[in-house]
């Protein structure tokens, strides 16, 4: 096994639609990090990977996904942003195998918006032909391994996905961003980054707008049965205040 110091230092683990390109984006751009231009490089989350799947072994894929991060300039901190990997409930613990560190960033949506703007960017892209009640409420929970693209309900699901990565770096290593915030303040999303990576270079860039790809607000029938869904399903806890879950 490479040493701690080959494997990222930070982990962008969540959530999808929730400006993760954006971050993406941003630290590619700063000089005080790095991320490959690749965004979902699947390594902790390989069970979803289409090439692992297809027969690339164990050592190839831990090569290839080191080669993504071998930079000359050390004083960099490097990103892995594949935000699907909160999804995967042994990725923290894959994590923390190789980089006890870690710092850990979750960016954390209202649940309902984050759950409709990921059914419309399925269906704008052809990826989804199910109308929203449907897709949104007769799809069961999935089990790992199940495509991403129909995890609706799950990746909204931020307590019990949390929950291993506070299990294995604790609360101090977790950096929780609320999406509102990253929207309205930027700057101060940028100075709690740097802060919580250990960044020294606290330039600001500009974030661009925080565009979604398929960005729909979930109309008033569907949040009433998304909140009857989550009441059903005992999803009510939140880790970000004035993010409350619906229980009702």
């Amino acid at each position: 096994m490479k040493g701690s110091s080959c494997w990222p230092e930070s982990y962008l683990v969540g959530s999808i639609k929730s400006g993760s390109t954006s971050l993406h984006q941003f630290f590619r751009r700063h000089p005080a990090y790095y991320a490959p231009e690749e965004k979902y490089l699947r390594y902790f989350v390989r069970e979803l990977n289409p090439i692992y799947c297809a027969g690339l072994g164990e050592d190839e894929h831990r090569e290839g996904y080191l080669r993504a991060f071998k930079i000359d300039d050390h004083c960099k901190a490097r990103v892995d942003c594949d935000v699907v990997t909160m999804l995967n409930p042994v990725a923290a613990s894959r994590i923390a195998s190789v980089r006890p560190d870690a710092k850990i960033l979750a960016v954390l949506r209202n649940p309902i918006e984050r759950t409709w703007s990921h059914y419309r960017m399925n269906f704008e892209r052809g990826l989804e032909t199910r109308a929203p009640e449907a897709a949104l409420f007769s799809t069961p929970i999935p089990q790992p391994g199940m495509a991403v693209a129909e995890r609706y309900v799950e990746a909204s699901l931020y307590h019990r996905n949390l929950a291993p990565f506070l299990r294995y770096f604790g609360r101090k290593g977790i950096l929780l961003i609320d999406f509102a915030e990253l929207q309205m303040r930027p700057e101060l999303i940028q100075e709690l980054l740097a802060a919580h990576l250990g960044v020294t270079d606290r330039k600001e860039l500009d974030l661009g707008e925080l565009k979604e790809n398929a960005g729909y607000q979930a109309r008033n029938e569907l949040i009433r049965a998304f909140a009857r869904l989550l009441h059903r399903g005992g999803e009510r806890k939140s880790f970000l205040p004035g993010m409350l879950w619906v229980t009702g």
